[in-house]
């Protein structure tokens, strides 16, 4: 019996130990960015939001009904300069695999941004996304 107990308390140990761990601050720089995609003048809904700062990993976020998406600092780019690409892939009917259903530039030619400390804003209306503004 008490061997027993010894074995659940040390498995408890452990498993609280790794949740811990998984937790912890990683010690980047991160951001929260947030915003809205419009392409062809309405919500853009299912698109993936790409960031890939210059430092650091990259993070991404889908975009609801309203084209609306959210990335949280915990999970965040890192402050600096910033790509953001955006591409919506499907599977098209009677395939097995998925595309991407939007023009290629908003993928190959991303926009850069720079990405301040705490929360940021961006609203991305891809029909604009040529413009040098």
């Amino acid at each position: 019996m008490i061997e027993t107990f010894k074995r659940y308390f040390a498995i408890t140990l452990c498993t609280a130990a790794s949740l811990l761990v998984g937790c912890a601050d990683d010690g980047l720089d991160r951001v929260g960015i947030s915003g809205h995609v419009i392409y062809e003048g309405a919500p853009l809904e299912g698109a993936e939001v790409l960031f890939r700062p210059q430092h650091g990993p990259n993070s991404s976020s889908l975009t609801d009904e309203t084209g609306r998406y959210q990335v949280d600092n915990s999970f965040g780019p890192v402050s600096g300069s910033c790509e953001v690409r955006v591409m919506k892939t499907m599977v098209p009917e009677g395939e097995q695999f998925s595309r991407n259903v939007l023009p290629a530039k908003f993928s190959r030619q991303p926009k850069i941004i720079k990405l301040e400390q705490g929360q940021n804003s961006l609203d991305l209306d891809l029909d604009t996304w040529d413009d040098k503004s």
